[in-house]
């Protein structure tokens, strides 16, 4: 016979994960970070994304892999002497100017999908979840600290996981 106490146990529910406890940690990277260099340690960890940072640490953006892409895809055009990407590689300045150095062309920052949406370490999986349904466009949701902070990141899959 059972007693009490074990038949309340057996019908309680299991507790909810954090998305801390869900999340991969990843290394934030720099605003002016180089994206080939970046790309590179991304590729070596098997990341697909990375928080990115301003100078005080705080969270500012995340670099996907499909950022990456565009990158990759707007130089190749550069490189093969297509015009229509010279605005992309050159910063046109508020007069519709191009400036003549490009070497920001190559930073993180220029690059970077912003605004980042972000959840608190705290966040249950299911608000997390919540967040990605009411952002039908993100694949990454950056886990900060109080102080906007990356910890991490939660992908869908991290989620799936839990159920």
């Amino acid at each position: 016979m059972q007693s009490a106490e074990s038949e309340q146990i057996k019908n309680e529910t299991p507790p909810t994960k954090t998305a801390a406890e869900l999340m991969q940690v990843v290394q934030p990277i720099k605003a002016l970070d180089n994206i080939e260099n970046v790309f590179d340690q991304l590729s070596q960890k098997e990341k697909n994304a990375a928080p990115v940072v301003n100078e005080v640490g705080y969270c500012i953006g995340i670099l996907t892999f499909t950022d990456i892409q565009k990158y990759k895809e707007i130089k190749k055009k550069y490189e093969e002497g297509d015009r229509g990407a010279l605005d992309d590689v050159f910063e046109v300045n508020r007069f519709g100017i191009r400036r003549v150095c490009s070497d920001s062309f190559h930073h993180v920052r220029r690059h970077m999908t912003t605004p980042v949406i972000t959840a608190r370490e705290n966040t249950t999986a299911e608000q997390a979840q919540r967040l990605f349904d009411d952002n039908p466009g993100i694949h990454h949701l950056v886990i900060v600290d109080e102080k906007t902070r990356p910890l991490g990141i939660v992908e869908p899959k991290n989620l799936m996981q839990n159920q």
